[in-house]
């Protein structure tokens, strides 16, 4: 895996998305970090609901049909649940439920859980407004390095050790069908003049063979 990929994983791993979306309601709960009793109890449910989102996300996966949609769901012990499923005559659904093995929960999913919401817990709790709310008289050196650090070591454990399941909006990647190996005959007319081109055959003796005829009008001489 590139160092680009692993990046890419990384912020479908780690709880990036919940966080920007954390941080951008936050002021308004926490009256930009001047907090009085009503502010902080409505901010504890705002971070309450956020760790739920976050550890369910956690439980989701996606599924590419053959007719190349995207079904997401949420992963449990029966398969990958999802609503849409219920009649939907899909090969391989029973019910509500697409079976197989990989949409099985196992325990990684609850470790991988756990992590994001360390993740959370330090980005969140350690960051403005919320330190300036609940403990203004924070060290600066703990609200500097601690978030950081716990990043790197999540993050670093997700990288070496990354979850199977890709989560809403980061669906499995579609495979593309096989280049056909016949040749195929193009032909096009311009200017009264009609040429032949014979592309590539794969497995062909010379690996590459390539023929191009040019037929002229008549009067004119033919290459």
């Amino acid at each position: 895996m590139s160092g680009t990929d692993t990046i890419s994983k990384l912020s479908n791993l780690l709880p990036t998305g919940t966080f920007l979306a954390f941080q951008a309601v936050a002021p308004l709960f926490t009256n930009n970090g001047d907090c009085g009793f009503t502010e902080k109890v409505m901010t504890g449910i705002l971070l309450l609901l956020f760790a739920i989102i976050c550890w369910v996300l956690n439980f989701t996966d996606s599924i590419t049909l053959p007719n190349g949609s995207v079904r997401y769901g949420i992963v449990t012990k029966s398969g990958l649940y999802n609503p849409q499923f219920k009649n939907s005559n899909i090969e391989g659904v029973t019910g509500y439920f697409y079976m197989d093995d990989k949409f099985i929960v196992n325990g990684f999913d609850f470790v991988n859980g756990v992590c994001d919401l360390i993740a959370l817990g330090a980005l969140t709790l350690l960051t403005p407004p919320i330190s300036t709310c609940y403990y203004p008289n924070i060290s600066s050196t703990i609200v500097k390095t601690v978030p950081i650090l716990v990043a790197i070591v999540v993050g670093g454990y997700f990288a070496f050790a990354p979850a199977p399941r890709h989560g809403i909006g980061f669906s499995a990647s579609v495979k593309k069908p096989e280049s056909t190996t016949d040749s195929t005959l193009v032909e096009s007319s311009k200017g009264g003049n009609t040429q032949s081109l014979l592309t590539p055959k794969a497995g062909s003796a010379t690996g590459w063979d390539q023929k191009l005829t040019i037929v002229s009008s008549p009067g004119r001489a033919s290459v």
